[in-house]
């Protein structure tokens, strides 16, 4: 113990006989080292933090560009659902070809539920919920229509044959008195052929017309229903490219649109529920096709 006393005494004793000039210069190389060691770490504190931020904004661009390639075609395929709907207004429209678009843009929409954030995913499944049960309602309404189309068809084939027989007859009966023929047997038969036609023709024109009163009757009613329909979901579709827009960062009046889209959603309706005075309008200015003229009788 005595010689760790001592020993202790002596580098208390030592100390006090340093020279100031060599304390300064310890003191100073002290000074810079911890200068030089707190630089350092602050230096890379903030190049860790300048990595995590440009990592950060890398992500988020790369997120970005990810929603507008999945995003602008699933709000094209919401628009395009919408448009299917009034389709099916047309009983000239391929059923088969508009369920391969539902089923099409459908799946477009799956797409956006990867990389949507949780408003945008239940703005885009409460208008998938709309929509799958109100395309099926009005396929059942319009089945009717399609196949009542094919009987319009049918029809309006037996009345075009009717015309284009009774033209090929009324063309034999001049060929007949041209050639001065006095077979007048021949010519009677022909005009009873004649006759016939006419008579199918007027058969077939008195069903085309019942036929046309019941599809516009129709046509009106599956308007109508569409109508209500839109009506009652006219909000999904804005709400959707709303919510969209939120998770792209692209700022928008959303008030000012929400107003915007309800009035041309309101002008659309009131097209549509004015259908039966288009449709009233357009039956009375439509004049039926003229029957074929009858035979001039035998000579």
């Amino acid at each position: 113990m005595d010689y760790i006393g001592g020993f202790f005494a002596l580098i208390s004793t030592g100390l006090f006989h340093v020279p100031d000039t060599v304390w300064a210069a310890l003191i100073a190389a002290s000074v810079a080292f911890v200068t030089t060691t707190l630089s350092n770490r602050n230096s890379r504190k903030q190049l860790r933090m300048q990595q995590d931020h440009n990592a950060g904004q890398q992500r988020l661009e790369r997120e970005m560009s990810l929603r507008r390639d999945v995003y602008l075609p699933a709000i094209e395929a919401v628009s395009r659902i919408q448009a299917s709907m009034s389709r099916l207004m047309d009983v000239k429209e391929d059923q088969t070809a508009l369920g391969r678009s539902m089923v099409d843009n459908t799946a477009m929409l799956l797409k956006a539920h990867l990389v949507a954030q949780q408003p945008t995913v239940t703005a885009l499944m409460k208008f998938q919920k709309a929509v799958m049960p109100g395309y099926v309602q009005m396929l059942v309404r319009r089945a009717p229509l399609v196949v009542r189309k094919t009987q319009i068809d049918l029809t309006q084939g037996y009345m075009d044959s009717a015309i284009a027989e009774h033209q090929r007859i009324v063309q034999l009966m001049k060929e007949h008195n041209i050639a001065g023929s006095s077979d007048r047997a021949a010519m009677e038969r022909l005009n009873v052929q004649a006759k016939n036609e006419l008579e199918n023709h007027s058969r077939h024109t008195a069903t085309m017309k019942e036929l046309n009163a019941q599809q516009g009757a129709d046509v009106l009613k599956l308007g109508a229903a569409l109508s209500d329909w839109l009506e009652e979901h006219s909000s999904l579709l804005p709400e959707a490219l709303l919510c969209a827009r939120r998770d792209l960062a692209l700022p928008i009046d959303e008030a000012e649109y929400r107003r915007l889209s309800a009035e041309q959603q309101s002008a659309a309706i009131a097209v549509m529920r004015d259908l039966p005075n288009i449709y009233k309008q357009a039956q009375e200015n439509a004049a039926p096709p003229p029957p074929p003229e009858p035979p001039r009788p035998a000579e």
